[in-house]
């Protein structure tokens, strides 16, 4: 099963406070979610810190915000939240976010409001992954996230071919042709299991990639 989502062409929900959510995925046994989130400009003020049962992700679309003291995440940023992990203890949004967000499971929000930032071993902050390098011989580079998340960068004509197991992809520009389906084209979503198409850049093209 392959999906292709782009995401212009996606309903979205708007919550009393202004956050537009955009569902991509949901997984209707384990709760599991992937969204785009686009907050609006916010005062300065009192912070909630809160905390989920799954894990979450974060790669910042957009301006550069602040989740917790002394850790800005600017474009492309990225971050994990280990489940229970109060976070969100020190929020600046001087422009708003824009951001592509996984949970593993429930993204239900609990509120600890007396909790301080304590990263646990397995929290990730990841504030400027490298978005070049050298060009390894196939026009693709690849920059590890987490152990199963990966920012790709192909230049045009380079093939991307994947193994057969299930995985998220977000084209955040450019334009990917598939081999079983239509063309990718910039901030569309794909999601496949177990048969993953070839996907040949058409120009200079960015993708952020997850095995699920």
């Amino acid at each position: 099963m392959t999906i292709i989502l782009p995401l212009a062409d996606q309903p979205v929900t708007t919550t009393p406070t202004g956050l537009r959510i955009t569902t991509l995925r949901e997984d209707p046994n384990s709760g599991a979610q992937t969204l785009i989130l686009e907050a609006p400009p916010r005062p300065p003020g009192p912070s909630r810190p809160h905390f989920h049962m799954a894990t979450e992700e974060i790669f910042n679309l957009g301006p550069t915000m602040t989740f917790d003291p002394g850790r800005p995440l600017p474009r492309y940023g990225y971050a994990r939240y280990p489940a229970q992990m109060p976070h969100g203890t020190a929020v600046s949004l001087p422009e708003g976010y824009r951001l592509f967000v996984r949970y593993n499971g429930s993204a239900e929000v609990h509120f600890k409001d007396d909790a301080a930032f304590a990263p646990t071993p397995d929290h990730l902050y990841l504030p400027n992954p490298p978005t070049s390098g050298p060009d390894l011989g196939w026009g693709i580079i690849t920059h590890a996230l987490s152990e199963a998340a990966f920012l790709a960068r192909l230049s045009p004509g380079a093939v991307l071919t994947l193994p057969p197991r299930s995985i998220e992809l977000f084209l955040i520009r450019g334009t990917l042709a598939a081999s079983n389906g239509p063309a990718l084209v910039r901030e569309t979503y794909l999601y496949s299991e177990n048969e993953v198409p070839s996907l040949t850049a058409q120009d200079d093209a960015m993708a952020l990639l997850y095995f699920v």
